[in-house]
């Protein structure tokens, strides 16, 4: 019988029934790099790894296209990683060989393993450059001490190479061990995440877990005086009182027949809003893959420069999303019994689940979110200046957002009702 391997956002589950030989390392993550400190290793980091531009540009697409499959029918708020699913996947495609592991790599609009591995590890790097937000990424795996496990060599040394990932050996069915992995989310986010997880089954031999924490102060913080209780109107036409943000400021924008789209700077990174026009609904546009990437990043030629007067809603909530079934339909193999994780050390394993779980905090002061995702693997059973304008952007009905750090986009959702949790 095959094993099943399940995904969960900010952390990744793998089972399968081969007794643990390597041992617990927890690798050193790269040093951050200040260029006004450190000039000549900036240089030095520059030559050896460029900015990965092209990557970037594959996880707005691969954000874009998997966000929709995941939005809820039922119209509530969303706050999705496109990062942190991309990562916990990426974990896996290490591990695969074959036809499994084209099939992850397609999904992932990647050509190959190695370069997979190159373009994360180089970007990993990257969130560490030039910092001003508090920001965290982490992958671990955590392997059953009951079964024996004998990964290929390179799968741990890709691990330790790009991903960071750290080691940790347990028994996945106690109690123990489900808390052990929840403190470890907890502490991996500065406590913005504490998820409770019920003991693994008796046939998970591992968990693979990615976690993405960010927290970013707006370059120019709302005055607190100045926010107070407006109409804010859902999607079912219903009107209701909520804390609303206020605050005028030069910045791009973009306004088209069907959305306006503005902009909010963290000190480092950004916020991106938009909001479609009247008549429509952020679902609708989502659900249009094309329109819904050019609404988050495209159309910059025809962007502008002005003063933006912005009404945004206080927010804070969390999303959960259970992915396996949409991600499947994409990528059948290896959820299927011919799946092949041999490299992975199981010969005889699938993905069973993926599941996410987000928070995202939105006020005064700036931005804070986190996700995790795990898998399960089981036994088989910037534009020129231009003239002054100006634009009146007020979010008082449902809106998309996205969160955007050193130009990927960590996080995207939808604020269908910002008193909601």
């Amino acid at each position: 019988m095959k094993r099943r391997m399940g995904i969960i956002l900010l952390s990744l589950l793998l089972a399968g029934c081969t007794a643990a030989k390597a041992e617990n390392f927890i690798p050193e993550k790269p040093p951050a790099i200040d260029m006004n400190k450190d000039g000549e290793g900036y240089d030095k980091f520059l030559q050896e790894y460029p900015s990965p531009e092209e990557f970037k540009g594959k996880l707005w697409e691969f954000g874009a296209e998997t966000f929709r499959d995941f939005v809820h029918e039922d119209k509530r708020n969303e706050n999705y990683s496109p990062v942190s699913l991309y990562y916990a996947l990426g974990m896996t495609a290490a591990g695969a060989n074959g036809q499994t592991q084209k099939e992850i790599l397609s999904y992932l609009k990647a050509d190959n393993k190695e370069k997979l591995g190159q373009d994360i590890g180089t970007m990993y790097r990257w969130f560490y450059v030039n910092t001003k937000s508090d920001f965290n990424l982490s992958n671990s795996l955590w392997i059953d001490n009951k079964v024996p496990w004998e990964p290929e060599p390179k799968y741990l040394e890709d691990l330790k190479q790009y991903y960071f990932a750290s080691l940790h050996h347990g028994n996945l069915a106690t109690e123990e061990s489900a808390k052990e992995i929840s403190e470890w989310i907890k502490k991996e986010t500065d406590g913005h995440l504490a998820p409770k997880f019920e003991p693994a089954t008796p046939d998970t031999v591992m968990k693979l877990i990615n976690v993405i924490y960010f927290k970013g102060m707006w370059t120019e913080p709302f005055l607190t005086n100045l926010t107070e209780e407006k109409e804010f109107t859902l999607a079912n036409g219903e009107k209701i009182q909520v804390p609303m943000m206020k605050q005028s400021y030069e910045d791009i924008f973009l306004t088209t027949p069907e959305y306006i789209r503005g902009e909010k700077s963290f000190q480092d990174g950004k916020m991106i809003f938009v909001l479609p026009k009247e008549g429509s609904d952020p679902w609708t546009l989502v659900k249009d893959k094309e329109k819904f990437y050019e609404a988050l990043c495209g159309k910059t030629q025809e962007e502008v420069h002005g003063v933006i007067h912005l009404e945004l809603p206080k927010f804070d909530y969390k999303s959960d999303y259970m992915m396996t079934e949409k991600i499947a339909k994409k990528m059948p193999l290896p959820f299927g019994g011919e799946a092949d994780f041999t490299a992975m050390g199981f010969k005889n394993s699938l993905i069973s689940s993926v599941f996410q779980g987000t928070r995202i905090t939105v006020n005064e002061e700036g931005a804070k979110a986190s996700a995790f995702t795990e898998a399960d693997m089981e036994k088989m059973a910037e534009t020129q200046p231009e003239e002054p304008k100006e634009l009146i952007f007020k979010l008082n009905r449902p809106f998309i957002f996205a969160l955007q750090y050193k130009g990927v986009p960590l996080f995207m959702g939808i604020v269908a009702n910002p008193t909601q949790e």
